[in-house]
């Protein structure tokens, strides 16, 4: 059973609904592949509709590419986290939904890898701080994280979006994977940012010959 308040269902809902803006509103349309399986999403949709003329929304991507995944968290983190997180990555597809009804961003590739990168950011944020994902890449890297813990969340988020960016070049060309890169990068540090705070630390040296005090 879910047990939210109402803080959880303000970063739900505000999250999701950021992480549409990004997707949706600016790198679908500026052919932006910058990870997840949003960018699959990408991808697929430039591919059917360049051989097919069909458009596959992201909406239907995010929901059918997460079931394996949900499977699988099923098993290692329990009926309560797959809960939430299906929970989420049904939110995400709805606003996905949604944004696809208002003016859509597509003119500069900087100017969408840039405000993009910072919606979805501050959104998988948001998400990941209620101890959620929407699935995919989140999903996979907090599945990683439980193997591995010295690597963050945020890091894992990184490294998998890379690898799919790299996939993307080969698609839309050097130029939009290289701005795609600078999207990942400006995502991963808002989430941090969100998750993890700003991260500093200090050390103090104290010299005093009363060394036992």
């Amino acid at each position: 059973m879910l047990h939210l308040n109402k803080r959880d269902w303000f970063f739900l809902l505000a999250g999701t609904a950021l992480m549409a803006i990004g997707a949706e509103g600016f790198f679908e349309h500026a052919d932006l592949v910058a990870g997840g399986i949003t960018g699959i999403g990408i991808m697929l949709d430039a591919w059917t509709m360049e051989r097919f003329d069909v458009h596959i929304p992201l909406w239907f991507v995010n929901l059918a590419g997460n079931l394996p995944l949900f499977l699988i968290a099923w098993k290692v983190k329990g009926k309560e986290f797959v809960s939430r997180s299906v929970l989420t990555a049904v939110l995400f597809s709805v606003m996905l939904f949604l944004e696809e009804l208002f003016p859509l961003y597509s003119s500069d590739p900087l100017l969408a890898a840039v405000y993009g990168g910072t919606a979805l950011g501050i959104g998988l944020g948001l998400v990941l701080s209620v101890d959620s994902t929407t699935g995919g890449v989140e999903l996979a890297a907090t599945l990683l994280h439980m193997k591995f813990r010295m690597v963050s969340v945020p890091r894992f988020i990184f490294i998998l979006d890379a690898a799919i960016i790299l996939s993307g070049m080969a698609f839309f060309g050097v130029e939009m994977g290289l701005y795609a890169i600078l999207a990942v990068f400006i995502t991963d540090q808002f989430i941090s940012w969100v998750v993890e705070g700003r991260e500093q630390a200090k050390a103090v040296w104290v010299i005093s010959e009363k060394n036992g005090e």
